[in-house]
């Protein structure tokens, strides 16, 4: 689909939710009074009652599969989410109508991806004690898995908690026990540390801690991608350190990403952080919905403007593509549900996609919705997902 059709995909997909702005909305009409051709497209889009059939389809899926770890963690907080995530879906959904449209594709003719035996990602990681002992962990079983020191770990249904045992009093040296949680391809974990803090790891990440912070700072060490919840502590500053950055957080919730190739990104939601780099004096402030892009070559960081909702969107059980290349796409598709990417052109990998989608649905929906966009096709070979024209 070439640029001007998306826009009017995307402006038509804003009018059939009753989202659109008002500027907006006179680009479109401008375009739809262009031609008796673009009249007759938009009244067959927005008159036809087949995109409402499909609405009303959508609404009666049971989408407590995809909310319920969500819901289980935030346990209130945070509910815009709900809204926002809704409305993205819609949005998703009638793009994809709108597409089927511009292509006079059915999708019963579309070739059938067959996967095999491939399942979204799950609770799962792996908890490496100060011993070197490690543990499997899953969000099946609530049970003690350890004790540190002054600390009792305690896995549940939403991750791991470390507790202060009553029947001790004092930290024993527990800033000098170190724990890791390392979450495996396909999988997610979240823990809630000795001072508060919730961190939610994403797929292939890794988050370093003592398992008590000491009386005069707290640092993690992180690699991934996560979401943080920093509990408040004027006493002691709460830092994570990624690669030769380090975020200094005065109580806050922020989104870390260190895959993507430019550099490592910092998204702030709430509160305020900073931005240091290794060997330099200066410290870049974020404000809410701002990001900090850290870059690995040149060590230099840029600050803008961002929507946060689409970079944490994986926090709530969805994918939120914005002109992201294929690459990238597949890269995130590929940690989640424990697959390999093989391109038959490597050009392939510079076409780019928008759109919403279920992070716990099987990986064909996903693949189909690439490809009613993009000029791409997908073939699915045991855990190999092949890219072609």
């Amino acid at each position: 689909m070439d640029k001007e059709k998306y826009e009017i995909t995307r402006l038509i997909s804003l009018y059939m939710v009753g989202e659109i702005s008002r500027e907006e909305m006179d680009r479109l009409m401008g375009w739809v009074e262009m031609s008796d051709a673009n009249r007759a497209f938009f009244q067959k889009v927005s008159g036809d009652d087949a995109w409402k059939e499909r609405y009303a389809r959508y609404r009666k899926i049971d989408e407590k599969a995809a909310f319920t770890r969500f819901e289980r963690r935030i346990k209130g907080r945070r509910v815009y989410f709900r809204q926002w995530i809704g409305y993205a879906a819609a949005v998703c959904l009638v793009i994809g109508l709108v597409t089927w449209f511009w292509t006079g594709k059915d999708e019963s003719k579309q070739p059938m991806v067959v996967a095999e035996s491939i399942q979204p990602g799950e609770m799962k990681a792996t908890l490496k004690l100060s011993t070197g002992e490690e543990i499997r962990l899953d969000g099946k079983t609530e049970e003690t898995v350890s004790t540190e020191g002054s600390m009792q770990v305690r896995n549940t249904n939403d991750g791991i908690i470390y507790e202060q045992q009553d029947t001790l009093s004092g930290n024993g040296g527990d800033e000098n026990r170190f724990n890791t949680l390392k979450t495996s391809r396909g999988g997610e974990y979240s823990v809630i540390l000795s001072d508060g803090t919730v961190v939610y790891l994403n797929s292939a990440s890794e988050l370093r801690y003592p398992v008590q912070f000491n009386e005069r700072e707290r640092i993690v060490y992180f690699s991934g991608e996560g979401y943080f919840e920093v509990a408040k502590d004027r006493e002691r500053p709460f830092h994570v350190v990624v690669d030769d950055m380090r975020i200094r957080v005065y109580g806050t919730e922020f989104n870390v990403n260190t895959f993507k190739e430019t550099g490592v990104q910092t998204v702030l939601l709430e509160g305020s952080v900073g931005i240091s780099v290794k060997g330099k004096q200066e410290e870049y402030r974020l404000k809410p919905s701002q990001m900090a892009e850290f870059n690995r070559k040149d060590l230099s960081v840029e600050v803008k403007d961002v929507n946060p909702e689409s970079f944490v969107a994986w926090k709530a059980g969805f994918f939120a593509f914005d002109e992201e290349s294929l690459e990238e796409i597949m890269n995130t598709l590929a940690r989640w549900y424990d697959v390999e990417v093989f391109y038959v052109n490597n050009d392939l990998k510079n076409l780019h996609f928008t759109g919403h989608l279920k992070r716990y649905d099987q990986i064909t929906t996903i693949l189909k919705a690439i490809e009613s966009a993009v000029n791409v096709k997908f073939s699915v070979k045991g855990r190999t997902i092949s890219v072609m024209k």
